[in-house]
């Protein structure tokens, strides 16, 4: 039984370690977004914004510096690799403001308006295009990365990272939702979902 209980703890913190710089990049916009959008303006054929005047420059940056911030610090603390994490951090990161921008298109074309939610979307698709970002280049992500965390030694794979998925993928919707109403009842948001 320890054994088993050993084996969820490394799985659950392998888990949240690797997903943690892009949480912090999907939220930092929130806080320090604003100013000229990333789509300029510019209509798409259907006459609809391209992402709208939410996705802008600046939540862009600020949200690539700090999900990958997050990984130099993982890698300084923990990971035997500070190369690979800051790599795997900024990857991640940028694939969940890619998957962010990709559920705008989306929501445009759709008609939805911004903050108006998109269910699924919005809460996964930062997620899976992050992880999928970052096992397209594996071998400068994760490949042979050890990580001493709490008396617990947790190795990636793709396999591992790709399982990671499973957990990642209810744990973020409920987080999301959460995250959202916290970010509605501070005022920096129009809409609670």
């Amino acid at each position: 039984m320890q054994q088993l209980e050993d084996i969820i703890i490394k799985y659950v913190l392998g888990c949240l370690w690797f997903v943690l710089p892009a949480y912090f990049a999907n939220s930092t916009p929130t806080v320090f977004g604003g100013g000229p959008p990333i789509d300029g303006g510019r209509l798409y054929k259907d006459g609809k914004p391209l992402l709208g005047p939410g996705k802008t420059w600046r939540g862009l940056y600020a949200g690539i510096f700090f999900g990958t911030l997050i990984g130099v610090i993982q890698g300084l603390t923990f990971e035997d690799d500070l190369l690979k994490a800051t790599i795997r951090a900024l990857l991640i990161s940028f694939g969940a403001l890619l998957g962010d921008m990709i559920g705008s298109f989306i929501k445009r074309r759709k008609g939805l308006k911004r903050g108006q939610s998109f269910l699924f979307m919005d809460q996964l698709g930062f997620i899976i295009v992050g992880t999928l970002l970052v096992i397209l280049f594996f071998p400068l992500t994760i490949e042979g990365v050890i990580i001493e965390i709490f008396n617990q030694t947790i190795t990636y794979d793709i396999i591992i990272v790709l399982s990671y998925l499973l957990l990642l993928l209810p744990l973020t919707f409920v987080v999301h939702i959460l995250a959202n109403l916290f970010w509605y009842l501070l005022g920096k948001q129009d809409v609670p979902l």
